[in-house]
């Protein structure tokens, strides 16, 4: 099978905007070293692409091979290495690759000839991506299929002093995330292999993208020529220093968010203590954004004894001309994350126990009892007081992004009904990709419902324990009644005052589309306030709404 690459446009120059100088090309200012990366030839990028592409080296192909659901990452591939290649020991040209450029494998010169034809092996070796010894050949770095791309990237266990990672499961959750409306202008912040620039280019006029690590961005201005995106600007320098002044109307960034004591890693570790690269670049980016533009970061918070985290991190969005949605994960403890951390890194166990200790020492000097994580989404707004949300992370199906501006935008229109007698007036519809999940458990009287889910399946999956009246409630919205005239139905059907029942329908109904569960009808707008009928019921009844 064939993997799409994304075309070419003609209205931009690789040579420009990748960097035509193999040698030392700066876009940015600063020299930068000789590059072991680089197309000398005109044509090579796309030869090596096609030749990936003919024998079908993508994310499909390969799960498909090695037997398994979906790319196993670094860690995986080791563990189960004997494994891996048994299932890739034949002689086609995938499993040569596969074997080569992700098992990390040596491959025979007559294999590899094979794997790589009509291409020659010096080629590959001219570009950087071959070492070619007397019977065999190696893969000087890692190629990564992601989503239609492949990236040259650093082994994992690569002796290089600032080795470049590869993708990461947080590089994979921003990507996913990544709102993918069209954007002029686009910044990727330490860009490292370029993944992110890369994608965003998918849906952009110009990407700029910083990186302070010199062969990270060697690395990059190759993937891009290697990925036919010639519209991207890799820039050397640190975060914003390298565009300042400019604007744009995306900014995305997986930065080194690991709170450590010391750096150790430049992809992993920054030199600033505890999360407050976070809490700076947060407070930085709001100036480089155009109105209604968004900053979307891959982050790591500190829990800090006798302080709420929300608290912490609603201080880093004030005053910023920002809304700010913070999507998160459960936070671990302070021992398991620097015991994974730690782990991940690969460290030999004397050096993993002395690190250990000074990682310990170090949280309870800073009073750091657990470590949050998340995605945290910014949009420019100045026109109006700001909002911040938190939700825990629900897990994403397909692409989130479409449904990160649809979150901004249901926040939009339920400020614009604030009051009840607005959001009263309003057409609600149920979204697409809604199910209603009931679970029943026998009883003496027959099967009982005991739990009530409604769940979105496509995009992000918030799901919200409902009780049967609100699925059916949900059930007949299809935007063709205004929500007061919904609530007068429901009264009737209960037997209870509709103005009664307000305050707890209208709860729900804010929780529901905050959620995604309903969304305004095509074309609603504002309305005026609509009278809610009354009739006459019992007054001490609560009434059978509920969401929890």
């Amino acid at each position: 099978m064939l993997c799409q690459r994304y075309p070419r446009d003609p209205r931009h120059s690789c040579n420009r905007l990748v960097g035509s100088s193999p040698d030392n090309g700066s876009e940015g200012g600063e020299v930068l070293p000789p590059s072991p990366f680089s197309w000398k030839h005109s044509g090579t990028a796309s030869q090596v692409r096609e030749v990936l592409d003919r024998a079908g080296y993508a994310e499909p192909t390969i799960s498909e091979l090695l037997e398994t659901p979906e790319m196993p990452r670094p860690g995986q591939r080791r563990q189960a290495l004997p494994l891996y290649l048994w299932r890739s020991r034949g002689d086609t040209p995938l499993e040569a690759m596969v074997r080569l450029f992700l098992l990390h494998q040596p491959v025979s010169l007559q294999a590899a000839r094979r794997a790589l034809a009509p291409m020659p092996l010096a080629d590959w070796a001219e570009c950087g991506l071959l070492a070619i010894g007397p019977t065999e050949v190696r893969a000087v770095v890692e190629l990564a299929p992601y989503e239609g791309l492949v990236l040259a990237v650093d082994w994992a266990e690569a002796a290089v002093g600032d080795p470049v990672m590869g993708v990461a499961a947080t590089s994979r959750v921003l990507a996913q995330l990544t709102v993918r409306r069209h954007a002029p202008r686009a910044l990727d912040l330490g860009a490292g292999c370029g993944i992110q620039a890369l994608l965003a280019a998918r849906h952009s006029d110009h990407v700029s993208a910083t990186e302070l690590n010199p062969r990270a961005v060697h690395l990059a201005r190759f993937n891009a020529e290697l990925n036919g995106l010639c519209h991207v600007a890799f820039l050397p320098g640190d975060w914003f220093g390298p565009v300042h002044g400019q604007l744009f109307d995306l900014i995305v960034c997986n930065p080194p968010f690991v709170i450590a004591p010391s750096q150790r890693r430049l992809h992993t570790h920054s030199s600033r203590p505890s999360d407050h690269l976070c809490r700076d670049l947060i407070q930085a980016a709001p100036p480089f954004l155009r109105q209604d533009g968004y900053f979307q970061l891959a982050a790591n918070w500190a829990h800090v004894t006798g302080q709420d985290w929300r608290d912490r991190l609603a201080d880093w969005f004030a005053g910023i001309g920002c809304d700010a949605w913070v999507l998160h994960a459960d936070a671990e403890a302070a021992p398991t994350y620097a015991l994974a951390r730690i782990s991940e890194a690969g460290e030999d166990p004397d050096q993993a126990t002395r690190l250990f200790d000074e990682w310990m020492a170090y949280y309870q000097r800073e009073g750091i009892e657990g470590i949050g994580s998340g995605v945290i989404t910014l949009r420019r707004s100045t026109r109006r007081p700001n909002w911040v949300r938190f939700d825990r992370f629900p897990g994403v199906t397909g692409q989130g992004g479409a449904a990160i501006e649809q979150g901004f935008a249901l926040r939009d229109f339920l400020e614009a009904n604030h009051s009840d007698r607005e959001l009263l007036g309003a057409r609600l519809c149920r979204a697409d990709h809604l199910c209603w999940a009931p679970r029943y458990e026998p009883t003496a009287a027959g099967w009982s419902v005991v739990a009530s889910q409604l769940r979105l399946t496509d995009g992000l999956a918030f799901l919200g324990n409902v009780d049967p009246p609100v699925a059916a409630f949900v059930a007949r919205c299809n935007g063709e009644q205004p929500l007061g005239a919904a609530l007068a139905d429901i009264a009737v059907a209960e037997g209870q005052e509709a103005e009664r029942l307000i305050p707890g329908f209208l709860r729900v109904v804010r929780r529901l589309v905050e959620l995604g569960h309903l969304l305004p009808a095509k074309g609603e707008e504002k309305r005026p306030q609509t009278t809610v009928p009354s009739h006459g019921a019992s007054a001490d009844r609560a009434g059978p709404i509920g969401l929890s």
